[in-house]
């Protein structure tokens, strides 16, 4: 009997006390949502002051950007249209605003994407690791780091520290900003 206890704390110290690793990519960005409205060929002044008025209106807008038909390089032969860049810092109401300007008169189509912003992408492999504060090859930090108590702190101060808690690794103490497991591309 004596000999089972000591097999098994020993089988639950050399399994249970590995530590734990987090290689791969981890990421975490923000969501942005941009529409692109174009507007009929032969919209009036009104319908245009009336579709940007309602463009005002949107909560979250970040900025809009009006390019004209003439600025695109419209000629008689091509299509191109009066065209809104709408830029919102969230994602959760696009869909709702999108149908608003659909069914909005001068506009002939309005279509929705999602972009990331604020992009931060870490690579562990054993000790070493890679950071991105955006997915550009000419912004990489590489180095060194070491896990403490419920700390991942890196041998360069410019790469943010990484909070541990509940095996999710986070960009604060309260873990408000989760990294994700991710590949190379933060998809």
């Amino acid at each position: 009997m004596k000999k089972l206890v000591i097999l098994l704390v020993v089988l639950v110290f050399i399994f249970g006390c590995k530590k734990k690793t987090y290689e791969g990519y981890y990421c975490n960005y923000e969501e942005q949502g941009v529409m692109i409205v174009l507007l009929n060929q032969n919209v009036t002044a009104s319908e245009k002051e009336e579709i940007t008025k309602k463009i005002n209106t949107f909560e979250g807008l970040l900025s809009y950007d009006f390019v004209d038909r003439k600025t695109l390089g419209a000629t008689d032969t091509n299509d191109l249209y009066d065209t809104y860049f709408i830029y919102l810092n969230n994602t959760s109401i696009l869909e709702t605003y999108l149908l608003d300007l659909q069914n909005t008169s001068g506009i002939y189509e309005a279509t929705k994407s999602i972009v990331k912003n604020n992009v931060s992408l870490y690579n562990f492999d054993k000790k070493n690791y890679s950071y991105q504060n955006v997915i550009e090859a000419d912004n990489n930090i590489k180095g060194t780091y070491k896990v403490k108590k419920n700390i991942i702190e890196f041998d360069d101060s410019d790469v943010p520290t990484i909070y541990l808690k509940d095996d999710f690794l986070c960009l604060d103490e309260n873990c408000n900003k989760i990294l994700t497991k991710t590949n190379e591309l933060c998809e």
